[in-house]
């Protein structure tokens, strides 16, 4: 797992930010993280080419065995000694993308309640792609994650940003809130969490959103009525999973979220990197260690 561990660990290689960006020529390295820090992260800049998800697919390919965590259609990471859990069979990811894709894997692990017990053997890598906003019990997910990685291995996971995707109304995630989650051990989402993304929730195009644009002009007058629906929907399922995001995060929100859980004692695995968001991206890459 030693070729896993990046040259420069705060998110910019100098070396490769100034030959990506013209204006930066002729900074000094010291000059050119803190140009990043200072404004090329804000502005969306590159900072280092691990920020880029073919890149960073490509290196997680090459770490070994490997277990992906809701691959969907189209895994992250492929290979003979890499496996796949998710809340459906193939088939039932094929109805429910409407498409058979030649990428589309055999699923290994079959849960529809996303319980990770059932998963056998342990990986140099685990990886999730836009899968820990769905989860009930965000604590309880890393501790399930951590019994599946080998000594020196890696949670690898792609997150939205919530900057810059249809949640950009809802506010970032709170240490009480994941806490509490934990507390309740939380199987099903809240009724809030449920009004939050039918009432809340607006466009999804990045584009607009790192142009400024965040919602339509009709926006504000639907979310009563949405609200309205969503309480209806949560009495209807009578206790019933409901599918939505519970989770928002920036890349500094989840860096500081983490970092508290771990001085808390109640995360069993850390932040190792985490990736600035790219200009017209809508999300970051994060890489945990045990703590």
């Amino acid at each position: 797992m030693s070729n896993f561990i990046p040259m420069h660990p705060c998110q910019v290689d100098p070396d490769y930010y100034r030959d990506r960006h013209a204006d930066l020529q002729g900074m000094t390295d010291e000059q050119a993280i803190n140009h990043f820090h200072t404004y090329g992260k804000h502005e969306g800049r590159v900072g280092t080419r691990l920020s880029l998800r073919e890149h960073f697919s490509e290196l997680l390919s090459g770490c070994g065995t490997g277990l992906e965590i809701g691959p969907g259609l189209i895994p992250t990471i492929a290979g003979p000694t890499v496996k796949y859990f998710d809340l459906l069979d193939r088939d039932g990811i094929i109805k429910r993308g409407g498409e058979e894709l030649p990428q589309t894997p055999h699923i290994d692990f079959v849960s529809p309640h996303g319980d990770l017990s059932i998963v056998t053997g342990t990986y140099d890598v685990v990886v999730s792609s836009h899968c820990i906003e769905h989860q009930t019990d965000l604590l309880q997910h890393f501790k399930d994650v951590e019994r599946l990685i080998n000594p020196g291995g890696r949670y690898a996971l792609y997150i939205p940003d919530k900057r810059y995707c249809f949640d950009h109304f809802i506010a970032e995630s709170t240490l009480a809130q994941v806490l509490q989650a934990h507390a309740e051990k939380r199987r099903i989402h809240t009724l809030e969490s449920l009004i939050e993304h039918r009432a809340l929730i607006t466009h999804n195009d990045r584009w607009r959103h790192w142009a400024g644009d965040h919602a339509d002009a009709d926006y504000p007058l639907a979310i009563a009525a949405r609200a309205q629906a969503a309480i209806r929907e949560y009495v209807e399922a009578g206790g019933a999973y409901i599918d939505v995001h519970a989770w928002q995060f920036t890349p500094d929100s989840f860096h500081l979220l983490l970092g508290q859980l771990v001085q808390m004692g109640m995360s069993p695995l850390r932040v190792d990197q985490v990736y600035c968001t790219v200009r017209d991206h809508h999300e970051f890459a994060a890489v945990l260690v045990r703590a």
